[in-house]
Formats: structure tokens, sequence, C-alpha cells
């Protein structure tokens, strides 16, 4: 039961995050599913595969609204496909707790990048 309630608040604000915010919704899923119980790895690529659907439905909802700029859109997407690959393939070679140190120190600078310069 716990699991279930973790995963309906975790979908609820996981997808309010990642549409306001852009695929920021991986920072609420991923320590939300820790919470549940699942190991490390497994929160990163069940946050990932959640973010997806999430992620497409966001950005077409932006296109409809003519909130994208699409005219470098079409390099970022082969770009980003590898760059996707690579971090895959990465996280079944990364220890542990370097994984959980670096997802901390993105989370620091990314709170720290919005408080101060911007």
């Amino acid at each position: 039961m716990k699991t279930k309630v973790i995963a309906a608040v975790a979908g609820f604000f996981g997808g309010i995050v990642n549409g306001l915010l852009g695929t920021g919704g991986g920072m609420i899923l991923v320590p939300l599913f820790r919470l549940s119980g699942l190991e490390s790895k497994l929160c990163h690529a069940t946050s990932l595969a959640v973010t997806l659907p999430i992620t497409i439905f966001s950005a077409v909802l932006y296109f409809l609204r003519g909130s994208t700029p699409l005219d470098g859109i079409w390099l970022l997407i082969p770009l980003s496909a590898v760059g996707a690959a690579l971090g895959a393939w990465f996280l079944k070679k990364i220890d542990t707790v370097l994984l959980n140190r670096l997802f901390a120190l993105l989370l620091i600078v990314a709170g720290v990048r919005q408080v101060f310069f911007r």
C-alpha cells in the first residue's frame, strides 16, 4: 500500500514539475522512488521510463501552443539520443555511491544556479 501511495504522489508531482520546469520530474521521482525502497540505479532508470511519456505529452502541448522554438531542435534530438544511450550504458557501470553523490551534486548546482544566477 505504501508503495502505491508513493507512486501516486511521485506521478502527480513528477508530472507537475516536468510540465512546469522541463524534464526536472526526475528530481522529484528519484527521491520518492528511494522512499519506496527501490535501489538507486532502479530509481534513476524508472524515473526515465516514467518521464518519457510525461515529457512527450508536455512537449506536444508546448508545441501546439507555439511555445517551442524549432530552429535548433533537429540537431538536439539525435545528439541527445546519443547522450542518453551513453548515460544508460554508464548507469550499469557506475558505483551506486558515486551515482547518489553525482545526483545530489546536480540538485545542489541546479538549486544554487536558480537562486543566485537568474
